[in-house]
């Protein structure tokens, strides 16, 4: 995991991507399996999870700090991530956590994870990832499509907002 960086370099807006792909990655495959684990299993699993999730704001943070990227998209994308990541994501992760024996909570936490990551976390990162992987010179040499979880090939995005990936975002 990656501390926060202040206008970084190329080098490092290539660390805080690749290390944001991995925090994804990580909670992805949480996500396409905490319904099929057992109890004791479940609670392990979504710590693990949580400890990738909370990186990711940290990783935010460094991407948003890049000088001269101001396209529609790129603001929006962070004042979205900034707004909903902890209530939506990682507090969900905790109610997890804290009470995995409810399986009715558990249930509504990964349906909700789902959504919120599903139509507003990865579009919004895959944001970031572009606009500031172009902007540093290194668009071909990192990943800057955020992976989904299995469940966001069902997950109905029509009724969230904001749809930053619909929003201008100047030549990239």
């Amino acid at each position: 995991m990656l501390n926060t960086v202040n206008n970084p370099s190329t080098n490092q807006v290539a660390s805080s991507i690749n290390q944001w792909n991995a925090d994804v990655d990580a909670v992805n495959t949480f996500l396409n399996t905490a319904l099929t684990l057992s109890v004791s299993s479940l609670g392990a699993a979504a710590q693990n999870a949580f400890n990738f999730a909370q990186d990711e704001p940290c990783q935010l943070m460094t991407l948003a700090s890049v000088p001269a990227i101001g396209t529609a998209a790129f603001t929006c994308a962070v004042s979205d991530l900034t707004n909903i990541f902890k209530p939506r994501v990682l507090d969900n992760l905790q109610s997890i956590i804290n009470k995995p024996t409810d399986t009715a909570a558990v249930h509504a936490a990964v349906n909700d994870i789902n959504l919120i990551r599903c139509c507003n976390v990865l579009p919004d990162a895959t944001i970031l990832w572009t606009d500031t992987a172009e902007d540093s010179g290194i668009g071909g040499t990192v990943q800057t499509v955020a992976n989904r979880e299995n469940a966001c090939a069902t997950v109905d995005c029509s009724a969230q907002t904001p749809v930053c990936a619909s929003m201008d975002n100047g030549s990239f």
